[in-house]
């Protein structure tokens, strides 16, 4: 691609979207997750082949960032884990235009991934349909990567419920249904789990 032309840039891209940080918890979950590439969600099969046979026995520091539509990017051999999720944000914030989050760090997944329900996509600001700037605000302020389980749940209406730091899925799910029940939502339903958008099976 061109960036520039003589002394002017010609590049029309936007920068890469980057997620707030911390880009991982300071805990991991425990147990400790090893990385399989057959169960790495969303991502198409070449991919997986591509994380089996390049990332994994690539040099640490290394990470693997997923972002909306199956985008991923992986990245090794780096001066530290914050240069290798940064690399690897980037580079997946760049190819999906939207904020991408870190599935693994060197050979360990560093998040929770759902599994009662169906994963769908990446969650995205544009998913948050109806619901106000001040709900926003505390998505962004709470709902960040953490090692336990967490879900968000919004009604019809705009209503949202989260569950933070339960200790299951399902605690998780309990949690926010009622915060979101006890905000008056109508026909609260299940958005996201983790970074996870989703639908029930």
């Amino acid at each position: 691609m061109i960036y520039a032309i003589g002394n002017d840039v010609a590049w029309t891209l936007r920068p890469p979207q980057m997620p707030p940080r911390p880009w991982v918890a300071a805990s991991r979950p425990t147990p400790a997750i090893k990385l399989d590439p057959a169960k790495i969600p969303l991502i198409p099969a070449d991919m997986r082949t591509a994380t089996a046979n390049g990332y994994l026995p690539g040099a640490s520091p290394k990470a693997l960032a997923i972002g909306r539509g199956g985008v991923s990017l992986r990245t090794w051999s780096r001066s530290s884990d914050l240069a290798a999720m940064r690399n690897a944000l980037e580079g997946c914030g760049f190819l999906a235009q939207r904020p991408c989050f870190i599935y693994a760090l060197g050979d360990e997944v560093v998040v929770r991934v759902p599994e009662s329900v169906r994963i769908v996509d990446v969650l995205a600001s544009d998913d948050l349909v109806g619901v106000s700037d001040a709900d926003r605000q505390r998505i962004e302020a709470t709902y960040v990567p953490d090692a336990d389980w967490r879900a968000l749940v919004v009604g019809r209406n705009g209503r949202m419920g989260l569950g933070l730091r339960q200790a299951s899925e399902q605690q998780a799910i309990d949690q926010a249904m009622r915060g979101c029940e006890q905000a008056s939502g109508l026909d609260c339903t299940l958005l996201a789990i983790g970074p996870f958008k989703v639908v029930a099976r």
